[in-house]
């Protein structure tokens, strides 16, 4: 039986947009079961939005999980995922197309045109030279692999990937999109 305060929990998940969706799943984390609350995290990931903000509470839950069962969050990734993350070389190239503002951000692309598309779509567009990340990371720091948007996107954190190149990215144009 669910507690009063994870079904609440769950209800504002139910109606969150994917600025308040990754809070609401936050507070799921102290009422549901750890692989309940992970394969729920996995779904949910790739529709959250501002993830850099709970940064310190993502570190400090990714590294709690990985201290008691490993990396990666096999409970966060679904069939697909678990497939695209299997196939990953020991040590992976990761691209992200982003700001100063969220160069310490957790979701890495492993593709570099669907990265530098990021930073033109109307939810991440700011002020200032957006720029390519390329990083390298071994494969068992992964925390999980997301195909939900249709490009295999990694979950890292920032200690687990090495930055190897900067770029500036110019705008190419036709980018302006509400779907990422």
């Amino acid at each position: 039986m669910r507690s009063k305060a994870s079904v609440i929990a769950l209800e504002r998940l139910q109606f969150a947009n994917g600025y308040s969706r990754l809070e609401a799943l936050l507070v799921l984390y102290r009422h549901l079961p750890q692989r309940a609350f992970w394969r729920l995290f996995g779904e949910e990931w790739s529709r959250c939005e501002s993830i850099t903000r709970q940064r310190h509470v993502l570190r400090t839950l990714f590294l709690r999980r990985f201290q008691s069962g490993g990396a990666p969050i096999f409970e966060a990734m679904s069939v697909k995922d678990h497939r695209a993350y299997d196939a990953l070389p020991d040590r992976i190239t990761i691209f992200r197309g982003c700001y100063a503002h969220n160069r310490l951000g957790f979701s890495w692309s492993l593709s570099a045109p669907s990265a530098v598309r990021y930073p033109f779509l109307r939810q991440y567009r700011r002020p200032g030279q957006p720029v390519l990340l390329t990083a390298s990371v071994h494969k068992d720091k992964i925390a999980f692999v997301t195909v939900a948007t249709g490009v295999a996107d990694v979950v890292v954190l920032p200690q687990h990937r090495r930055i190897v190149g900067t770029q500036p990215i110019e705008d190419q144009g036709g980018a302006e999109s509400n779907v990422a």
